[in-house]
């Protein structure tokens, strides 16, 4: 289950975390980290949410959303377009290494003892559990950055390099389509 951070804005436009709460339903055994807590509270509060961030980036938007669905259009591209075609000459360049990358990863970072069972606080299972649900919420919609930013609340969060550099490849592949 991811944390709960509550950001502040401060007057030079940097988000700074004010409020951590390590599991979504309060409880007693389930407190609310602050910066005045001890150093050590405080650290592990900040450490534990980038775990968490670290395993909902690295599984949904890296593997999931990059990795996984191109190997979709990869094997797509490679059963049903014949060589000669001129779609399979433009496209294959792009997804020439696809299913060799995604081989290695399965092999070395998403297997039984692999990377992510053996080093990452979601362990196996809970990689599992954050594919599932990252697949199962993933829409048309949620993979153009436009729509994806909006339905998120994103437009006026400052600094958001990602949204920001985002949007203008957008524009850039969308003004030659």
């Amino acid at each position: 289950m991811a944390p709960l951070v509550l950001f502040h804005k401060t007057p030079d436009d940097e988000l700074m975390p004010i409020a951590i709460q390590l599991k979504q339903t309060p409880a007693d055994d389930n407190p609310i980290f602050f910066p005045t807590d001890s150093e050590y509270d405080w650290l592990m509060a900040k450490i534990f949410v980038r775990s968490a961030d670290f395993s909902e980036h690295q599984l949904n938007s890296h593997l999931l959303r990059t990795h996984l669905l191109a190997e979709v259009f990869a094997v797509a591209l490679l059963r049903n377009v014949p060589m000669v075609h001129p779609l399979y000459k433009l496209l294959i360049p792009h997804t020439r290494y696809t299913l060799q990358i995604n081989n290695l990863a399965r092999a070395l970072l998403i297997s039984k003892d692999g990377f992510f069972d053996k080093y990452t606080s979601s362990g196996g299972e809970g990689m599992f559990t954050i594919l599932r649900r990252s697949q199962s919420a993933m829409t048309y919609s949620s993979l153009c950055i436009p729509d994806s930013i909006a339905e998120r609340g994103l437009e006026d969060v400052p600094n958001f390099y990602y949204r920001d550099d985002g949007l203008k490849v957008w524009d850039i592949i969308n003004r030659n389509s």
